[in-house]
């Protein structure tokens, strides 16, 4: 049915565990007629596994999971700037939240000890100041004194 092709036609195709975009021309003389067909073949098996991680990666991290990362390895050079890029908003995350959670575990032990580490920035940075200010914060301490009978005796 390619004799029938009237414009260009394009596809993804998978071949042994390597995917290729498939485009697909007509050729036409001076006339107007068709003369032929052109096809072009592209390996894009490292984009589309790029795509698929980079879904697997979003969907991880829509779902609170942002210790995982993108290998962009041997991707076209943007996708994998956008890969790189995605790593370091991933690790700025895991990080600040990381040193969040260990503080405000801390607070919950009662350990008033614990300072957040590293170098946060922006709202990190704001978490750590609020941390680290409830945690140097003295608590006032007022005894509890329990009766030692019961109000009906």
């Amino acid at each position: 049915h390619i004799e029938r092709l009237t414009g260009t036609h394009e596809a993804t195709i998978e071949l042994n565990g390597w995917q290729f975009a498939l485009s697909v021309s007509p050729v036409l003389g001076k006339d107007g007629q068709r003369t032929g067909t052109v096809v072009e073949w592209r390996d894009v098996t490292d984009e589309v596994r790029v795509q698929r991680d980079l879904d697997a990666v979003i969907a991880a991290a829509n779902q609170g999971d942002f210790s995982r990362r993108v290998d962009g390895s041997g991707a076209q050079p943007t996708l994998a700037g956008i890969a790189a890029k995605l790593n370091m908003l991933l690790q700025t995350i895991d990080g600040g939240l990381g040193e969040t959670i260990r503080v405000a575990k801390a607070l919950a032990d009662g350990d008033l000890t614990q300072r957040h580490t590293g170098d946060l920035v922006r709202q990190f940075a704001t978490l750590q100041e609020g941390g680290d200010a409830t945690a140097a914060t003295p608590v006032p301490y007022t005894p509890l004194t329990l009766p030692t009978t019961h109000p009906r005796d």
